[in-house]
């Protein structure tokens, strides 16, 4: 049973991944809490970003070292290779939104650390993430499920959807 839960939630989990990294996300009206396309293309200078575009940056960065930082603890304890795989792709997550704040010449807000975050909502939200999935290996897939979803969540607001 547990083999055959582990699968379909880890089907879910990269189905969600590729969602996510498939789609794109900017809105030109800086109603969206992510960077808009046209930030991105604009000239690579601090001030060129609105505040809520730095801000979101710098959120972005803590999140997705949130998720690599989850998955490696949760690999770590079960061994289950879909995890490492994920972490994976979350450090490529990290890299990317990294290159975005060098480029523009910010500060990476990310701890070197594995489990340390600058944003004390993250940092909390860490903290019960790992307790909930080192409580079972069941507790550890939902978990990621829960990242996972939260991403795609992400993707609907920026997008408008519900």
């Amino acid at each position: 049973m547990v083999g055959k839960l582990e699968r379909l939630i880890a089907f879910a989990i990269l189905i969600g991944i590729t969602v996510v990294a498939l789609s794109g996300c900017g809105s030109s009206d800086n109603s969206s809490s992510f960077v808009s396309t046209e930030a991105i293309s604009s000239t690579a200078n601090p001030n060129s970003l609105t505040e809520q575009e730095k801000q979101s940056l710098y959120f972005m960065r803590e999140e997705e070292k949130l998720a690599r930082d989850v998955y490696w603890k949760l690999y770590d304890a079960w061994g289950t290779q879909t995890f490492n795989s994920i972490a994976s792709s979350e450090q490529t997550h990290m890299d990317s939104v990294l290159s975005l704040l060098n480029t523009y010449g910010l500060e990476d807000p990310a701890k070197e650390n594995i489990g340390v975050f600058t944003n004390t909502e993250l940092q909390e939200l860490y903290n019960t993430l790992i307790t909930q999935g080192l409580a079972s290996q069941i507790n550890a897939l939902w978990v990621g499920a829960l990242i996972e979803e939260t991403d795609i969540q992400g993707y609907r607001r920026c997008h408008g959807r519900n």
